[in-house]
């Protein structure tokens, strides 16, 4: 009996990783497969560079859909979607692949946590850090614990990221993960 207990708690992990289940803890991650970077990581069914199709395929029509506009500096035709019923907003943008995601942001009431590192809204700064402690960190990084803005995690730079803003006791409030829009 002992034997099978770690069998079906990894045959359910296997089960609901394939379905696009997050874990039900906050701190227990789903996968902890390696990726090259935080640009590989998803949150639920959501990941940078998606298309729009897949994107309404897993959460439904956005309850904020405006066409996309032709931004004067770039001439890229953006839009943001949103679904705040469910936590979510979606940066997408009209490239030679068709419309798909650019960034994403997470807030309440958002379920979704992170595929590999496991965390999500409520995580704290401690478990963010140590879910992408092997992250490999490039020359143009920001810190990934900036005491200098000690509401924010950071992982990438000022122009693309991952970051997890967090509230004065340090639990996360909302994640972002895409271009900034800094350039």
């Amino acid at each position: 009996m002992t034997r099978l207990v770690p069998f079906v708690s990894f045959v359910a992990t296997m089960v609901l990783s394939a379905c696009g289940a997050a874990p039900t803890s906050p701190t227990a991650p789903a996968s902890r497969s390696p990726i090259a970077g935080w640009e590989e990581e998803t949150f639920g069914p959501l990941r940078l560079g998606m298309s729009t199709e897949d994107a309404i395929a897993a959460l439904g029509e956005p309850e904020h859909r405006p066409e996309l506009v032709e931004m004067a500096a770039t001439g890229e035709r953006v839009a943001e979607w949103s679904w705040p019923a469910r936590g979510v907003s979606l940066s997408v943008v009209d490239g030679p692949d068709g419309v798909t995601v650019a960034a994403l942001t997470l807030s309440a009431p958002s379920e979704l946590r992170a595929t590999y590192g496991g965390v999500g809204l409520g995580s704290t700064r401690d478990e963010v850090l140590a879910a992408y402690a092997e992250l490999p960190a490039g020359p143009d990084d920001v810190p990934r614990d900036d005491l200098e803005s000690p509401e924010v995690v950071r992982f990438g730079n000022l122009y693309a990221c991952l970051s997890f803003r967090l509230s004065d006791d340090g639990r996360v409030t909302s994640v972002f993960m895409g271009s900034t829009g800094a350039e």
